[in-house]
């Protein structure tokens, strides 16, 4: 998960990958960038709507490694429907449990 990477690894991502932004996000600035990924941390799991395929969400949390580096995530994905339908806080809270019970896994 992007949002959990440290600073200089979020500043290279964003230059290197520049030409991937949209406008908006270019004129914005690292510095926007970096504070939406603080937010994203804040709340444990990030929420895709859309991005990938136009009816799905995608709602991830991060697995980490003993150190507390990022290994990987652990995503749940549903039609738009059935997320607009959904207790979303209990879904996310369901992730992040099942996201930590994987983490502490030797």
């Amino acid at each position: 998960m992007v949002a959990f990477l440290p600073r200089a690894r979020l500043k290279r991502l964003f230059e290197r990958h520049g030409r991937e932004l949209t406008a908006d996000q270019r004129k914005r600035g690292f510095e926007r960038f970096y504070e939406d990924m603080q937010a994203v941390r804040r709340a444990g799991y990030a929420v895709s709507l859309g991005e990938l395929d136009a009816d799905k969400v995608g709602i991830a949390a991060p697995v980490f490694r003993p150190d507390r580096r990022v290994a990987g995530s652990l995503c749940l994905v549903l039609s738009r429907a059935r997320y607009d339908t959904a207790n979303t806080a209990l879904l996310a809270s369901r992730l992040l449990e099942a996201a930590a019970a994987i983490s502490l896994k030797p």
